[in-house]
Order: structure tokens, then C-alpha cells, then sequence
């Protein structure tokens, strides 16, 4: 297993004044309900902090293609009123402080902490990057601990318009040894000079047949001893 060496600390949900979020949510075709709400509610409680909202539709099963859209939108003219992109996925449940508790950071990527796969096999979606495509997933980590590591998912990750500007576009694009979107985004940002961080206390669920949380990655974690995993297909 691998264990980051980061000091817990406490996380006061406190927004810094200067941010300025734009939420840029990829839309699915079937209604999520408990998810849909959770996101409301989210959006509700974000203490001011959202000035803008851009819908995504999650074109052809082209999740890439859904934030690169957000992301273009976003740059073309929110960017002027806005400090950050939130980016989000529809099918997720998300703690109702979470733009608080990200905001709170004061950094320029950071994003919450998210569970993939199935019960028989949950993973966190929090890794440092091998040789090639290869990846470790961060198995073990200090409750409300801030997490710095090379990649997470796009389900949850507030980022900043510098980190944008830095990449360049295309920003959500397959690499060229056939690392996925999400996870090439994040290395080019690492390239680009900018640390990532998961905020561990900031916990959501995926949403797919059962809402899949680290809960259920708590329970089946202790038989297994290593987590190594090829990246695949964007979900």
C-alpha cells in the first residue's frame, strides 16, 4: 500500500473571499434524482461563492468531449468574472460545503475525494503515476488529510483559471501513449508546475446502480494489500 506522508490537519470550511466559482456540471441523459438533488443542494450552500453555472451534455458516451466543451465556455468568457472552474459530474452526491471546503484551500487544484468502480472492487480515485500508463491508487490516508498526488478523477476538482491558462488547449484530451483524459490533464498540470491535492474529508458518492462511497472502499480495503491498476476508459 501506499501512504502519504502529509500531516492531518483540520479543514475549516471557510471560503477565501477572493474566490469566485463557476460550476460546470456534465449533464447525462437519464435522470439521477438523489444525485440531482445533491447537487442542488450543494449549489445552494455555496455561500455566494458560484457566479456562474455551464451545463455539459454528455455527448456519445464523449465524457472528454463534455468538459472540453465546459472548459471552452468557460475560458471564452466566465473566466472574466470567475477565479476557478468547478468541474463536476452529474452522476455523483456531493457534501453540502464542498464549494466552501475547497475554496477554503487556497489553491489552485484541488479536488474531493471520490470511490470508482464496484463493491467487489472499489478504489479511490487518488494516485501517484508510474512508468508509462501505470498508476498506484493512494490506499491509506488520515481522515480530513489533504492529500497531495499526480492524479484523481473529473468528478469533483476545482481548478483554477491559471492552471487552464498554463495547460492550454485542448485541455481534456487523450494522450498520445493512450493515457485517459482526466488522468493526462492532470499530469500536464503537473508538467505545468502545479500540485495537485485531495481533500480527504471531502467525501462524495458515485451514483450508479447503488451510491458507491469510502465507506465501501473501508470494507473491502483491509484483504487487499496492493492496489495497481491500469487507467481505462473515462467513465
Amino acid at each position: 500500500m501506499q501512504l502519504s506522508s502529509v500531516e492531518s490537519s483540520d479543514v475549516k470550511a471557510e471560503a477565501r473571499p477572493e474566490v469566485r466559482v463557476a460550476v460546470g456540471e456534465v449533464i447525462h441523459r437519464f435522470n439521477l434524482g438523489r444525485a440531482q438533488m445533491s447537487t442542488k443542494a450543494m449549489m445552494m450552500n455555496a455561500g455566494g461563492l458560484i457566479q456562474a453555472y455551464i451545463p455539459g451534455s454528455f455527448s456519445l458516451g464523449r465524457i472528454d468531449l463534455s468538459r472540453e466543451n465546459i472548459t471552452k465556455r468557460y475560458m471564452a468568457t466566465t473566466r472574466l468574472r470567475c477565479t476557478h472552474l468547478l468541474i463536476i459530474d452529474q452522476d455523483m452526491i456531493f457534501p453540502e460545503n464542498m464549494v466552501q471546503r475547497l475554496a477554503s484551500h487556497g489553491l489552485p487544484l484541488v479536488a474531493a475525494l471520490a470511490i470508482r468502480g464496484q463493491r467487489d472492487k472499489p478504489v479511490p480515485v487518488m494516485h501517484n503515476l508510474g512508468d508509462g500508463k501505470r498508476f498506484t491508487a493512494i490506499a491509506e490516508w488520515e481522515p480530513g488529510q489533504l492529500v497531495p498526488c499526480d492524479a484523481t478523477g473529473g468528478a469533483a476538482v476545482l481548478i483554477a483559471t491559471e492552471v487552464l491558462e498554463a495547460i492550454g488547449e485542448p485541455w481534456w484530451m487523450m494522450s498520445e501513449d493512450g493515457c485517459g483524459h482526466d488522468i493526462h490533464f492532470f499530469r500536464r498540470a503537473k508538467r505545468a508546475g502545479y500540485q495537485l491535492h485531495v481533500d480527504t474529508g471531502c467525501e462524495t458518492k458515485h451514483f450508479c446502480e447503488f451510491a458507491l462511497g469510502v465507506e465501501d472502499y473501508y470494507a473491502w480495503r483491509d484483504a487487499h494489500l496492493e492496489l495497481v491498476i491500469q487507467p481505462d476508459e473515462p467513465e
